[in-house]
């Protein structure tokens, strides 16, 4: 079950269960699973995606995946 809403980034579209797995699926004309990542607890947000970045909330943390490495 789905709380939040879906983002579309480069060709991939991000969810997060309420469970708080992430759910990575290939924009195409066929069903793609291309990941499922679990953040360990739950989550009732929506990846925000700013300069680069991807962050993910669940009910304690935040993570953030990408960006410029030093």
């Amino acid at each position: 079950m789905f709380h939040g809403s879906p983002v579309c980034v480069g060709g991939r579209l991000y969810c997060i269960s309420r469970n708080g797995d992430v759910i990575v699926l290939a924009t195409s004309d066929k069903f793609e699973l291309l990941a499922r990542v679990p953040l360990g607890e739950s989550s009732s947000a929506t990846p925000a995606i700013a300069n680069g970045v991807i962050y993910l909330r669940t009910r304690t943390q935040l993570f953030s995946l990408g960006g410029k490495k030093p």
